[in-house]
């Protein structure tokens, strides 16, 4: 990764329905201003990327919220004035769009396909579809299947997106889940172990008591039974909760996770600007204020501050640990870490370190949340 590439991520802030464990920015209207909102991304960007002319694009990345409720017009107007400001071919560049079944048919997959998307990242999450129910999908087992398949008469790159650790669910569930998704030969498979967000239904049922979270230990087991059935099937576990076949990793992500510069357009968005130093940035949150904003300021921008070099040195750490080729530090880097922690880790080889990279073993990634709270100061 060049210091001069930048990725470029576009937010749709809107759904059919907010799903009970969803902590994102998204948002259920009868009323989706499209036209407003395509505007007012246009000229967003044309604002916020002004500095960073002559970048070499790595990604587009259409997340939400449903991005498939989008018109594939509006992303083909969009591929086009970022393609076109950065000078880079969309043929050259992963361009990702998040779908979920009840928004997706075969004709508008390849009316995006026409559009410049190349990879689809499809909402399944389940095919039992009691527990479809319990995540508050409006689709079926049978919908998604059917997505699926529409999804796979495109040339894209596919993605399925699934969860596990659901209180009702069972370990040969998830496993028939999976080898659906291995059946297909989907090039990316992202299995997210469910977590009780604040903020969201989820949270408040079980605060009331009316939702019991399945046991650690258990949740254990089906992370272990994942990452065995995925890598026996040639998937590289090339980050926590993400598999991928040879060539497929999602490069927007990676992008991210190595800490690269990002531009984040739309309602709620957040960047990442690495020039002399780096700065986060953060949009408007609620859509209809991002609209007036942009309106009244030309830009989106509620929040844009100088990251001092301790804070991005963590954000550093944090995202590229999450990785399988681990994160590459200075000694320098380094000796801000705790070192008993550090030391008593690599000890019992829950962390790897070679003198240029820190890194967790396979084995180990679920337990990424502790590891980082015994090595950060």
């Amino acid at each position: 990764m060049s210091h001069n590439d930048i990725a470029v991520y576009i937010h749709w802030p809107w759904c059919k329905r907010k799903c009970p464990y969803c902590d994102f920015n998204s948002h259920v209207s009868d009323h989706l201003p499209e036209e407003d909102y395509l505007q007012a991304l246009l000229t967003d960007f044309k604002t916020q990327s002004k500095n960073f002319e002559g970048r070499n694009l790595v990604s587009i990345f259409f997340g939400g919220g449903t991005p498939s409720l989008m018109k594939p017009l509006t992303t083909e107007i969009l591929i086009n004035e970022v393609c076109s400001f950065f000078k880079t071919s969309s043929d050259k560049v992963e361009i990702t769009l998040e779908a979920n079944p009840t928004s997706s048919s075969l004709n508008k997959f390849l009316d995006f396909e026409s559009a410049g998307i190349n990879r689809f990242s499809i909402g399944v999450q389940s095919l039992q579809d009691k527990h479809l129910q319990f995540l508050g999908r409006e689709h079926s087992a049978k919908e998604a299947l059917h997505t699926v398949e529409q999804a796979l008469k495109t040339r894209a790159r596919i993605n399925f997106d699934l969860i596990y650790g659901l209180p009702e669910q069972n370990l040969t569930e998830w496993l028939s889940d999976l080898s659906y998704a291995v059946s297909v030969e989907a090039g990316h498979i992202s299995a997210y172990q469910l977590t009780i967000e604040p903020n969201t239904k989820f949270y408040s049922d079980m605060r009331k008591n009316n939702l019991t979270p399945m046991p650690n230990d258990l949740q254990a087991d089906f992370f272990d039974a994942t990452r065995k059935k995925l890598t026996e099937s040639d998937y590289s576990h090339y980050e926590i909760s993400n598999f991928a076949k040879v060539n497929q990793e999602c490069q927007h992500n990676v992008h991210v996770w190595k800490y690269g510069s990002y531009l984040g357009i739309g309602a709620g968005a957040h960047g990442r600007l690495h020039c002399k130093n780096i700065t986060a940035i953060q949009n408007y949150k609620l859509p209809f204020r991002y609209i007036e904003k942009v309106a009244k300021n030309q830009h989106g921008v509620f929040m844009s501050q100088e990251t001092d070099n301790e804070t991005a040195l963590f954000e550093k750490i944090l995202l590229g640990i999450r990785l399988k080729a681990g994160v590459k530090l200075t000694n320098k880097e380094l000796s801000i870490l705790d070192a008993e922690g550090l030391s008593l880790l690599q000890k019992s080889n829950a962390l790897l370190w070679d003198g240029t990279t820190l890194k967790i073993p396979g084995s180990h990634t679920q337990l990424t949340d502790d590891i980082l709270l015994k090595i950060i100061k």
